[in-house]
């Protein structure tokens, strides 16, 4: 492209191909979603290391794993919204530090309290940039790519969880379950400088922000993106006349379904999804199965999601997103559903149910994730998204909390994963009721 060429810096990014920065950018949103994959999971890799030594119920267990749901929800709601603000990169850069220092807080926990304290710290980081995550690889994505990109950034999160759980056995043996969290730690450090002197911050942010020096900021980006500068700040490419309401324009009637459907879908689908992710390698124990055996359990789960969400990608630009979430919301159920009649079967036969499991229920969240921008203008955009994902963070901390109840209240293993079937119809129904009105975001795919 020519460098003399003016456009509008959304066009740029939108209808011409993809450049380095636009590239290194949802790189980057991935390898931070991987590394999240990887300090979400910890807890789960080292419970049953962690109850043995500490001597931890179930119901106390699960409290634990409701601790770091409880973050992510604080961290969506208090600061998820501050990327509206002071940027999605100020966000992302403020979210690894605090996630930094949950982790190594981690290190040094010696009773369940700590501990907890530990997991909520690291939950806010993570709830706090994840809104941002999702913003950015939206914004920075091209209109042709946007599908796949933010499948590539939730494809992080279970190779990081994979990684993470092919990485926990090994370290665990070697060093003791604190060392999990501290390779957690050194990963996100690593990390920050890379935000920091590479990741750009948010066109549509600058456009509709009230900052004095954005036309220079924007200008810095387009000659990033190979373009000539501007002479003077344009208009967003899709002007939203509601757009100086600031935090108030979630709250607008237009967007009354946004705000009602997606927390639910949202909030049914962490409720499942944590579960899953923080009780099996668990349960999988209780069922009778090696503390190794209960890992691999959670390794595959991680390792058919990242497949699944590969396959999510590739149809994804040829099916609608409606559909996608529709068919893999009802087949997930089913696949749960068979994995909880079924769970005291042989080893080798829940490994094929939970391979089932982990390739249906994978596509749900980049799904979720890929409606979410197409629901909200540029103005509200990353508020609403972190309301969504912060009210749906409540159900990370209910669903693994709810479950330590029901089995410290005699619920057997094999019913309490049929039970955990019921939330997944849930997306299918909102992907088919919710309005796309997101400027520059609209359409079927």
């Amino acid at each position: 492209m020519a460098s003399t060429q003016i456009l509008h810096p959304q066009q740029r990014i939108a209808e011409y191909p993809l450049s380095r920065l636009q590239v290194a950018t949802i790189g980057i949103c991935v390898l931070i979603n991987m590394i999240d994959g990887f300090d979400v999971l910890a807890i789960a890799y080292t419970a049953p290391v962690i109850a043995e030594a500490w001597e931890i119920g179930p119901a106390e267990l699960g409290m634990v794993f409701g601790a770091g749901g409880l973050g992510m929800m604080l961290g969506a709601v208090f600061l998820g919204p501050l990327a509206d603000y002071k940027g999605r990169r100020f966000s992302v850069i403020l979210g690894l530090a605090i996630i930094t220092g949950g982790m190594l807080v981690t290190t040094l926990a010696t009773s369940r309290t700590e501990l907890m304290l530990a997991r909520v710290l690291t939950g806010i980081g993570i709830g706090g940039l994840l809104a941002s995550l999702n913003t950015l690889v939206s914004e920075y994505a091209s209109n042709k790519y946007r599908n796949i990109s933010i499948t590539l950034l939730h494809f992080g999160y279970p190779i990081g969880g994979a990684i993470g759980g092919l990485a926990a056995t090994g370290l665990i043996n070697q060093f003791g379950w604190q060392s999990v969290f501290l390779t957690g730690a050194l990963l996100s450090l690593a990390l920050l400088p890379v935000c920091f002197w590479i990741l750009p911050e948010s066109i549509d942010f600058l456009l509709v922000s009230r900052h004095k020096d954005r036309l220079e900021r924007i200008n810095k980006i387009m000659r990033r993106l190979g373009c000539a500068a501007l002479s003077v700040l344009p208009e967003p490419a899709s002007a939203d006349k509601n757009a100086s309401l600031g935090l108030k324009r979630l709250w607008a009637p237009d967007l009354l379904w946004p705000n009602t459907l997606l927390p639910l879908a949202f909030f049914m689908l962490m409720f499942h999804l944590y579960f899953v992710l923080q009780w099996i390698p668990k349960l999988a124990v209780d069922l009778g199965h090696t503390v190794d055996q209960g890992i691999r359990i959670s390794v595959l789960v991680s390792t058919t999601a990242a497949v699944g969400m590969f396959l999510f990608g590739l149809v994804s630009t040829r099916i609608s997103i409606r559909k996608i979430v529709t068919w893999l919301s009802c087949v997930a159920a089913i696949a749960m559903l068979l994995f909880g009649v079924f769970s005291s079967s042989p080893y080798s036969l829940l490994l094929v149910f939970v391979a089932l499991m982990g390739l249906t229920h994978s596509g749900l969240m980049p799904g979720l994730y890929a409606i979410a921008p197409r629901a909200y203008p540029a103005s509200a955009r990353a508020a609403g998204i972190s309301m969504s994902i912060g009210i749906a963070r409540l159900g990370a901390v209910l669903g693994p909390a709810f479950a330590g109840y029901l089995l410290a209240n005699g619920v057997a293993p094999g019913a309490l994963i049929t039970l955990f079937a019921i939330p997944l119809i849930v997306p299918a129904l909102v992907a088919n009721l919710i309005p796309f009105i997101g400027q520059g975001l609209k359409g079927e795919h």
